[in-house]
């Protein structure tokens, strides 16, 4: 029996930690995941509030796109009027792809909208891939 258990202990090692705390993804970012899928986008904005501008936290290019998608997601409620929304977005997108320049949200994960916005976003001064194809 010492020695099964002793090889299940070894298996168990293998897979690594099991919840994203123990693979040190910080509270608010799971939080805030949560609560895009759920819907509750103003709340993702919150919860990521804690983590201010800090580039010590695991995963920093997924804080900065769940505050880019729920942006976009709050422009799109607001019938696609309130400006300020989409601009804060893009400028979460650009600190995406500042940190992480071939990054790009997972289109399981995302709404085809929102990947596209994403893409399209480009970088300062440079043209979206959809534009470069257009001309």
């Amino acid at each position: 029996a010492v020695e099964a258990r002793a090889k299940i202990d070894a298996l168990i090692k293998q897979f690594g930690p099991a919840t994203l705390r123990e693979r040190g993804v910080h509270e608010a970012l799971e939080k805030a995941a949560r609560l895009y899928f759920s819907g509750e986008y103003q709340q993702v904005l919150s919860a990521l509030d804690p983590l201010g501008s800090a580039v010590d936290v695991l995963l920093q290019v997924h804080v900065h796109l769940f505050r880019a998608a729920s942006l976009y997601a709050l422009y799109v409620r607001s019938g696609e009027v309130d400006n300020k929304l989409r601009n804060d977005a893009l400028t979460e997108i650009r600190r995406c792809k500042e940190i992480e320049p071939g990054f790009q949200p997972s289109p399981k994960a995302f709404s085809p909208r929102f990947v596209a916005f994403f893409q399209d976003s480009g970088t300062p001064g440079a043209p979206s891939a959809r534009t470069a194809a257009a001309q």
